[in-house]
């Protein structure tokens, strides 16, 4: 994601108007804003696939599990991100005329692509958790050439501009996504008929570690946060805990999560405190009830 939107950056930094580049930049960080609370499908599939629990199995149906619901929430975070594209580059500053147009294009054009996004984090985590890097390491690497290759042609070819960067991202990352699911399934690694059978019950394991994860604007990668979702991962659903109602409203709490943290990176006024050790309470205080939510889950 980080080289992908660099690509894009270069490329629009070419073009004569300014606008476009202030309206990237816009777009970039609401785009990252929402993908970065997602993060938890990676972390916590790798896990889930080195050592499914009894309600999974095994690893084929641990990533069908994981992409159910990474494709799920990818869905609904893209039609939610492609409808609210103009109030949320408003609220982050885009000025009418000058850089909306272009911060709506690139974020419409990178919507389309957000089940591909999310998708690609599962797979990810599931590559980890098969103890193999390599494979997905050369996809990225693929991906990132068809971006480089579809940026100029849509950009200044097709007179596309931003809207032309955001559709070259999206193109090479459901690309990166056809690829990883077809040596998945070569491998032997994702068998259809697990995907078929994938109960959304079965997502429990990865909402609890949603539910875990660390504030925003902190590594979901730390030391804590690695053992919380393993723990979660490994745990088994607890009985009653899942019926229909938790099911159908799961994906949607998920999005909601991750619209939140868009608002939460929305520029706010400044505060400023005599007391130098408030802010470090403060973070205190949310590290200690997160790690309060990780052991009563897992309980």
């Amino acid at each position: 994601e980080p080289v992908l939107s660099l690509v894009d950056t270069a490329f629009i930094g070419r073009l004569p108007s300014a606008a476009a580049l202030g309206g990237l930049g816009i777009a970039t960080l609401v785009t990252n804003s929402a993908y970065a609370l997602f993060g938890f499908l990676g972390v916590a599939t790798t896990p889930l696939v080195a050592r499914p629990p009894p309600s999974v199995r095994t690893p084929s149906a641990a990533i069908a599990t994981s992409l159910s619901l990474a494709l799920t929430a990818g869905t609904l975070l893209g039609v939610a991100l492609y409808v609210w594209a103009e109030p949320l580059a408003l609220g982050m500053g885009a000025v009418a005329g000058v850089t909306l147009p272009h911060t709506v294009g690139y974020l419409r054009g990178r919507a389309v692509a957000a089940p591909a996004v999310l998708g690609l984090l599962s797979i990810h985590g599931a590559y980890r958790g098969l103890r193999d890097t390599v494979t997905p390491l050369r996809i990225t690497l693929a991906a990132n050439v068809v971006n480089l290759i579809l940026d100029p042609l849509l950009i200044f070819g097709a007179g596309l501009g931003a809207a032309g960067a955001a559709l070259a991202t999206s193109a090479s990352q459901v690309v990166a996504l056809a690829f990883l699911l077809r040596r998945l399934v070569a491998d032997g690694l994702l068998r259809p008929a697990d995907a078929v059978r994938v109960r959304p019950t079965w997502w429990a394991p990865l909402l609890r570690a949603a539910a875990a994860v660390t504030p925003p604007g902190e590594s979901l990668m730390g030391t804590s946060g690695e053992r919380c979702t393993a723990a979660l991962s490994a745990a088994p659903p607890r009985r009653g805990a899942s019926g229909p109602p938790a099911v159908v409203a799961a994906p949607v709490v998920v999005v909601a999560a991750g619209v939140a943290s868009v608002a939460a990176a929305m520029p706010a006024p400044r505060v400023l405190s005599t007391s130098g050790g408030r802010g470090a309470a403060a973070t205190g205080t949310t590290k200690s009830e997160a790690s309060t939510a990780c052991v009563n889950a897992s309980v």
